[in-house]
């Protein structure tokens, strides 16, 4: 099974979660080597437990986030997330783990001269303006592509019992409930990060965990400049401002 997200779309945490409830392997396309690299995460996510195998039927759990060929025989999966959290989220995640990535990213805008003043407010802005173009071209290509599966993870997150049955049918499968409960305990934010879900730390990978922080950074032109860009497939996903 192919899983598919923009970064930080909560994509790790999704393919946890069915690898656990599959009891199917999981691994990252995009990165090769020990993955996940925690011992806790590791030991759930490589199959040989107690509950049912599908990964006969569904094969391994392999993400990435690559625009890719759909391989043959296998389902694709594709998470969405709102793409203002999803640029907040990447935004903080660049800059901590990949400071060079961030800069190249942002090198040549009209935003990058104010960066050395320690403008936070405007590093967002220009990173903005050069990666919500990349997430709607993204989500378009696969909503295009139609996989198998479209999850959004806003739904994920306020009703995962529901969204994961609704996913499991959608494969062909059957999870038991109580497994499908092991799983969002073992994987809860809380067990994750080890604070609560909300409290932010953003020199962990888990910042924050939480829908709707898009709006403790967007300024008017930047929601403005991001409606020009994502607005009809915003749409069609059924995002609105709340």
């Amino acid at each position: 099974m192919l899983v598919v997200g923009y970064p930080k779309s909560g994509n790790t945490w999704f393919c946890y979660l069915l690898a656990y409830c599959l009891n199917a392997e999981y691994d990252d396309l995009d990165d090769p080597g020990v993955h996940p690299q925690s011992d806790y995460e590791r030991q759930y996510v490589k199959g040989g437990l107690a509950h049912k195998s599908w990964q006969e039927q569904t094969g391994l759990i392999l993400k990435t986030h690559r625009k890719t060929v759909r391989p043959k025989g296998e389902p694709v999966v594709y998470l969405v997330r709102d793409g203002r959290d999803v640029l907040v989220s990447y935004f903080h995640y660049l800059q901590k783990f990949f400071p060079a990535t961030f800069g190249r990213a942002v090198k040549g805008t009209i935003w990058s001269r104010l960066f050395r003043f320690g403008r936070p407010q405007h590093e967002f802005g220009g990173f903005l303006r050069c990666f919500a173009p990349k997430w709607a071209d993204h989500v378009n290509y696969w909503l295009a592509r139609n996989p198998d599966v479209l999850v959004r993870y806003e739904d994920l997150k306020k009703d995962p019992t529901c969204t994961l049955n609704t996913i499991f049918a959608g494969l062909g499968v059957e999870v038991a409930e109580s497994v499908i409960l092991e799983a969002l305990d073992i994987f809860s934010f809380q067990k994750m990060s080890g604070r609560k879900e909300g409290a932010e730390d953003n020199k962990s990978f888990y910042r924050k965990g939480i829908s709707g922080d898009w709006r403790n950074h967007f300024s008017a032109a930047d929601l403005a400049y991001f409606d020009g860009k994502a607005a009809r497939v915003m749409t069609e996903l059924s995002y609105k401002e709340q």
